[in-house]
């Protein structure tokens, strides 16, 4: 994951799909404390591939907002390689992490207190297919 440019505080606009291509859902997230003390807060994403060609690269941006306002983002970017493509409706599952010391200084406390509060919402960037083909938004 990468830090991608988007402002902290800005609005987020409701998630808009590429259409007919695939659909990225969180299905968890939770904070995860180390023994050493460290946090790290834990998403798992659900990608189904809902077209008919076979997906071999799939791109978004992970933006974890609270009270409708982003306090982090990632950009994510999943490569399949030739022998694990995601297939015509098929699914696959994906568990990132966000560390404590990759998070915004502003946003750490509330990443910290207010775990149940924070929504990730995952906007689609590419998908490239096996085939070649690309759509993007």
């Amino acid at each position: 994951m990468t830090l991608a440019d988007v402002f902290p505080h800005s609005s987020i606009k409701p998630n808009i799909q590429i259409p007919f291509s695939a659909e990225i859902r969180v299905i968890s997230q939770n904070m995860q404390r180390e023994p050493d003390g460290t946090i790290s807060f834990a998403t798992t994403y659900s990608i189904q591939n809902q077209s008919k060609k076979s997906i071999q690269q799939v791109a978004w941006y992970a933006v974890y907002t609270f009270n409708d306002r982003i306090i982090d983002n990632r950009f994510i970017n999943l490569k399949f390689n030739q022998f694990n493509i995601l297939k015509p409706q098929q699914r696959y599952y994906l568990s990132t992490l966000l560390p404590e010391e990759e998070m915004a200084a502003f946003s750490k406390n509330i990443f910290t207190n207010e775990t149940k509060s924070i929504r990730v919402k995952p906007i689609i960037k590419f998908i490239q297919f096996d085939d070649g083909s690309i759509v993007s938004r």
